[in-house]
């Protein structure tokens, strides 16, 4: 169970260490069956977070961390209407391997890899 030293106790479960290194910026290449896509992503120690892309910046909801793993939702607008997508991913030192899975019939999982800056 996480402590509350310096304000730091949320959702994540797991020590405060672990989950700790979840917590920062993080440079992603996102790989679409278009191509490759740089994204940022930003995890906060208050278990908040954002996404950034060429489709625009969008709060992560419902994020949960624990540990070296992250889940969470996204809603993009995107002509007109709005696509949901779960995210998950799991940090290995500095670096974050995930998968997007977008709510529509027959999209294929979006896998990401990402460096922490």
């Amino acid at each position: 169970m996480a402590s509350d030293s310096g304000g730091m106790a949320g959702k994540a479960t797991g020590e405060l260490g672990e989950t700790s290194g979840l917590y920062g910026t993080w440079q992603l290449e996102v790989k679409t069956p278009f191509g490759q896509h740089p994204a940022t992503l930003n995890l906060q120690p208050d278990d908040t977070g954002s996404i950034d892309s060429k489709l625009g910046n969008v709060p992560l909801e419902n994020l949960e961390m624990n540990g070296d793993s992250f889940n969470a939702k996204v809603a993009y607008p995107y002509q007109g209407r709005t696509y949901t997508a779960n995210i998950t991913g799991h940090v290995e030192g500095h670096n974050l391997n995930g998968q997007i899975n977008v709510d529509f019939p027959m999209a294929p999982a979006i896998k990401f890899t990402g460096e922490k800056q």
